[in-house]
């Protein structure tokens, strides 16, 4: 029942009443593959916050109700990438095409340029989180003339600079919480990500969240919430949830080891915010 009452709330928070507003969702062919788009606001004539979800292939849409309030300023455009949540449903493993992170940037490039046609705007903000910074990045390095803004949360600068200070940091807090588990694991998979397997990821991931259990467990209850209580949101779409990250981190994994977005130099043709959640560590 309490499943039911939340879904209702969230569903009737949800509705779009303005005149001028937009809530609408698609499947629209790019880079040769039907992906899903959903884009919702109060106004029409406002900017258009176009955003790039981490992961890797942790869609975004079902944080819709937590950022409800930005609809009121920005017209905001959601993206399942090439490989996750709605767009792998629809596609599956199969006809997803090769995954790696070039593909997803002209992906996103492609999207903007629908966003663009779609919205009759002459540029947008790109919002990249976590790992979709790196492709984010990437998008606003390549086609500028799209993007007036560009705002990056927890932004990723890669794993092959401070990779064995942050092994040896996580550690130190795991020794400290008495999680001896965690410590054995994260001393038998090591500090270099070249060597890593999928699971490997996954486990160091979940370690070093546990070695900080208050972000921890605010990330875990607001992706739990998300999940079980957004409109619409199916068993189907939540096991493609979830295989979406598994299937991602798996074709991703080597190109994330050796990302350095130093690598793309620091001079950038439009304006530049990131955020950071304070922590404790």
């Amino acid at each position: 029942m309490c499943w039911f009452i939340g879904r209702c709330a969230n569903g009737a928070s949800l509705r779009i009443r303005s005149a001028h507003g937009i809530a609408e969702e698609r499947f629209v062919r790019i880079g040769g593959i039907d992906q899903w788009i959903g884009i919702r606001g109060e106004d029409r004539d406002n900017p258009v916050l176009l955003v790039i979800h981490g992961g890797p292939g942790s869609s975004y849409g079902i944080f819709t109700p937590v950022i409800r309030s930005w609809e009121k300023h920005f017209t905001v455009v959601q993206w399942d990438q090439r490989g996750a949540g709605r767009t792998l449903g629809r596609t599956g493993r199969d006809r997803t095409g090769k995954l790696t992170f070039d593909g997803l940037i002209q992906d996103g490039i492609e999207v903007a340029e629908f966003v663009h046609r779609r919205l009759h705007k002459s540029k947008v903000i790109l919002l990249a989180s976590s790992l979709g910074s790196l492709i984010g990045l990437a998008m606003v390095k390549r086609r500028p003339d799209l993007f007036c803004a560009y705002v990056g949360t927890d932004q990723n600068v890669g794993m092959a600079r401070g990779r064995e200070a942050a092994h040896h940091a996580t550690l130190d807090r795991l020794r400290r919480a008495g999680l001896t588990k965690g410590v054995a694991a994260l001393e038998r998979i090591g500090s270099d990500p070249s060597g890593w397997s999928a699971k490997d990821f996954t486990t160091t991931a979940q370690w070093t969240m546990r070695s900080d259990p208050r972000t921890s467990n605010q990330i875990m209850n607001l992706v739990r919430s998300a999940i079980w209580f957004f409109p619409g949101f199916t068993l189907r779409d939540i096991k493609n949830f979830v295989s979406g990250m598994e299937f991602s981190t798996a074709q991703l994994l080597k190109e994330m080891s050796t990302y350095d977005a130093w690598q793309q130099g620091v001079h950038f043709e439009i304006r530049f915010s990131f955020f950071r959640e304070r922590t404790t560590c």
